[in-house]
C-alpha cells in the first residue's frame, strides 16, 4: 500500500494448535475475504507432516478420480500446479499462472487436503463437527486430529462443489475494467468454468485424493 514501507510480523505459539489471522494489508482484490492460519505442531508431529509434503505423487487408480485427473489437467492445470502430475506422454505438468491470471499467482494443490481451508481461508474444506474437532483439540493431541487431514466423510462438499460451481459468485474477484484498465486477457482469481455437474464429481472425487 505504501511504497518502500516493509512490514515486519513475528509469530510464535506457546503451545501445538491453528491460529487464525485476517489480511490486514490492501493487498489486492476480494482483499476483505483473505484469511489465513498459522498451525503449529511440535517436533514429533512436525516430522510427518513434512515427509507427507515431500512424498511423491500417486496416480489414482479408482474411475472417479481417474477421470477427476483428466479434469484437472484439461480445466484447472494451467494455474494451480500438483507436484509430479504428469501428462499422456511422461511429461511434468507445470502449471503458469503467470501467464493466465493478472497476479500471476494461484495456489499449490498439491496436498490441499492435509490443509483445514480453501480460497484465502474463506471456506472450510472440513464439516463444522470435524472442524471444531480439529480447532478444538487440546495440544496434546491436536498433531494427531489435524494430520489426519480432510477424509470422505469431514469433507465440506457442499461449499466445495459451489466453489468449483460458480467461485466468482462465492468470492467476489472482478472489477469494472474500464475503471481499472485492461487485463490483457488474464483472469482476476478464479475463473467461472461452467463445469457441468459430473465434472464436478469428478474433480471432487480427484481432490479428495490429494492428502
Amino acid at each position: 500500500m505504501v511504497p518502500g514501507r516493509i512490514q515486519s510480523v513475528r509469530l510464535q505459539a506457546d503451545e501445538p494448535g491453528i491460529y487464525a489471522g485476517q489480511c490486514t494489508e490492501f493487498c489486492g482484490l476480494s482483499h476483505a475475504n483473505m484469511r489465513m492460519e498459522v498451525v503449529a505442531l511440535d517436533p514429533g508431529d512436525f516430522e510427518p507432516w513434512k515427509a507427507n509434503q515431500l512424498r511423491d505423487y500417486e496416480s489414482p487408480v479408482d474411475e472417479l478420480p481417474v477421470a477427476g485427473e483428466a479434469q484437472f489437467i484439461a480445466q484447472c492445470a494451467r494455474c494451480h500446479q500438483v507436484d509430479g502430475l504428469e501428462d499422456a506422454d511422461g511429461q511434468p505438468i507445470v502449471a503458469r499462472p503467470d501467464l493466465n491470471v493478472y497476479s500471476g499467482a494461484a495456489p499449490n494443490l498439491t496436498h490441499l487436503m492435509s490443509r483445514n481451508t480453501f480460497a484465502g481461508a474463506t471456506f472450510d474444506l472440513l464439516t463444522p463437527p470435524c472442524r471444531d474437532e480439529v480447532w478444538d483439540s487440546p495440544p496434546d493431541t491436536f498433531g494427531e486430529k489435524y494430520l489426519a487431514g480432510v477424509s470422505y466423510e469431514c469433507l465440506n462438499a457442499v461449499q466445495l462443489r459451489d466453489w468449483l460451481r460458480n467461485a466468482p459468485a462465492m468470492k467476489p474477484m472482478y472489477t469494472n475494467p474500464e475503471k481499472l484498465g485492461p487485463t490483457d486477457g488474464l483472469t482476476r482469481g478464479m475463473p467461472y468454468l461452467a463445469l457441468s455437474e459430473d465434472q464436478i464429481d469428478e474433480l471432487v472425487a480427484y481432490l479428495l485424493e490429494r492428502q
